[in-house]
């Protein structure tokens, strides 16, 4: 029989192990590789939006928004895209409901003919009491880094476009 100690440190690495399971996954997006989008009206900027590879969340989609409209989900090693007219919008990644994890916002601000880059980090993390977390990050990055990290990132469906389109501002 176990004594109390040592039931709560088996207890514990048992946590840590299924924790570590639901955190991390091998599911890797499929598409073809990066190239720049194509037919974006001369007035409009458009933000490219990747998920760099990573164990944590791996297995787990990251849905994102712009302006409030679901406009792709993101699988690690993905990318997309948005044409957006000129002006400030919000960017927010939201996760599954079974995630207990609060959705991340961005203000961007773009103007006609630009192009920005946004990089989406996920990391495994501790908190007092050795519970492990989900650390996540949305970060703008200069073309010339974007260029590098992107290049090999698989392209993910933009389906919400027509959908922002259609609002009106």
């Amino acid at each position: 029989m176990f004594n109390r100690g040592e039931d709560m440190r088996r207890k514990r690495a048992l946590a840590y192990v299924l924790t570590a399971v639901l955190l991390a996954g091998c599911a890797n997006a499929r598409g073809p590789t990066f190239r720049p989008a194509e037919n974006i009206k001369p007035e409009d900027g458009v933000v490219y939006v990747y998920r760099e590879e990573a164990f944590a969340s791996g297995a787990r989609s990251a849905y994102f928004y712009v302006d409030g409209v679901n406009v792709f989900n993101l699988d690690t090693g993905g990318y997309s895209w948005a044409a957006l007219p000129p002006g400030s919008h919000k960017l927010r990644l939201e996760w599954a409901w079974d995630m207990l994890k609060k959705p991340v916002e961005m203000d961007i601000s773009i103007r006609a003919g630009e192009a920005k880059y946004v990089a989406l980090k996920t990391n495994t993390c501790m908190v007092p009491g050795n519970v492990t977390c989900l650390d996540v990050g949305l970060r703008e990055t200069s073309a010339a880094i974007a260029s590098q990290e992107i290049r090999s990132m698989a392209f993910q469906e933009n389906f919400g476009l027509e959908r922002l389109k259609a609002r009106k501002p």
